[in-house]
């Protein structure tokens, strides 16, 4: 009987491994894959604006050197405006999406545009009408009322209506612009070259309003420049990330590694070394196990913890069945002793 009894409590030993390797790769399985999405607070990385009439947009080389006083208005200033229905000026913006979090992508947001003071040049702000194009050509930052030609935008492939919001106690009026159709145009392949704010087409012809921004480098005024809270989201997996990889990126520099080119070098190099090096250790410990078909399940389970985290998650679990094997032995011997000499 005291035989019996050091077999059983030996088995129920050796059993209690096979518990514990069965459980700990459940405990230690990755989250949901890394995937990350938030919103973000970013500047304005360059802007422009540029002296408009129609003697300008109809020649190929823009307006003469002769052809338009210089603007009236203080510098590291932007400016929108409408004269008669017809488009006096318009601004260029690129946003600084460097500090993206690695391996996201941007899916929308909102552009905001605090409206400066009459003293900048704003006439009549809370009767423009604006919209944000997309732009296809690079512009130079700090260009102040050039009459040269714009570069060119694209309001079929991307645009959203600028919407006015009221002052409140901690900041001005101003417009804000959703940002959803430049992400999608962005992650479909189109350039980031940056986002042109020019009066809407419902402009009437008799409409005359001046609208005035302040410049991401200007300082001393009350009013801020521009910003935009974007939202972002990893994985955006089947997006073709080579044309986040072009050059001319906002600012005709190489390509902006915070927005796509970062979705592109983190996306797969850090699984690669895992299922070489780590997963072959683990097996010469499992095998000796007294219970052959039990030993098969952690091959095929303790790959999964590589894949989140590159190691196992209970590394010592594996000399359980050791020190178990001693302690049922030695346990086993005492009790059969223990009996017979009584």
């Amino acid at each position: 009987m005291a035989r019996r009894i050091a077999r059983s409590a030996a088995a129920a030993c050796l059993a209690a491994p096979l518990v514990v390797l069965l459980a700990a790769p459940a405990a230690a399985a990755p989250p949901d894959g890394g995937a990350s999405s938030g919103t973000l607070l970013v500047k304005t990385q360059s802007d422009a604006w540029f002296s408009i009439s129609s003697a300008c947009t109809a020649s190929p080389t823009g307006c003469l050197p002769a052809g338009a006083p210089a603007p009236p208005y203080p510098s590291k200033t932007l400016h929108i405006g409408v004269g008669a229905g017809q488009e006096e000026s318009r601004t260029y913006l690129s946003l600084n999406l460097l500090n993206l979090p690695a391996g996201t992508a941007l899916t929308g947001g909102t552009l905001h545009l605090p409206i400066a003071d009459m003293e900048d040049g704003s006439r009549a702000p809370d009767t423009a009408s604006l919209q944000a194009c997309l732009v296809t050509e690079s512009f130079k930052d700090d260009v102040e009322g050039s009459t040269d030609k714009p570069p060119a935008i694209d309001c079929k492939k991307a645009a959203a209506p600028a919407k006015l919001v009221a002052a409140t106690a901690t900041a001005p009026a101003q417009f804000a612009v959703d940002l959803a159709p430049f992400a999608s145009a962005w992650t479909t392949g189109a350039a980031q070259q940056g986002i042109a704010i020019v009066p809407a087409t419902d402009t009437a012809p008799s409409s005359a309003w001046h609208v005035a921004l302040s410049a991401h480098d200007r300082v001393g005024s009350t009013v801020p420049a521009p910003t935009a809270t974007v939202a972002y989201a990893s994985g955006a997996a089947d997006s073709d990330d080579s044309s986040f990889d072009s050059p001319d990126l906002e600012t005709g520099a190489p390509a902006d590694s915070g927005f796509g080119s970062g979705s592109a070098s983190f996306a797969a190099p850090p699984l690669a070394p895992q299922p070489v090096s780590i997963p072959a250790a683990p097996a010469p410990v499992v095998q000796p196990v007294a219970v052959p078909q039990a030993a098969a399940v952690p091959q095929q389970i303790q790959p999964q913890a590589f894949v989140g985290t590159g190691r196992f998650a209970y590394p010592g679990v594996f000399l359980l069945p050791l020190v178990l094997i001693a302690a049922a032995g030695w346990l086993a011997r005492a009790m059969t002793r223990e009996l017979v000499t009584a």
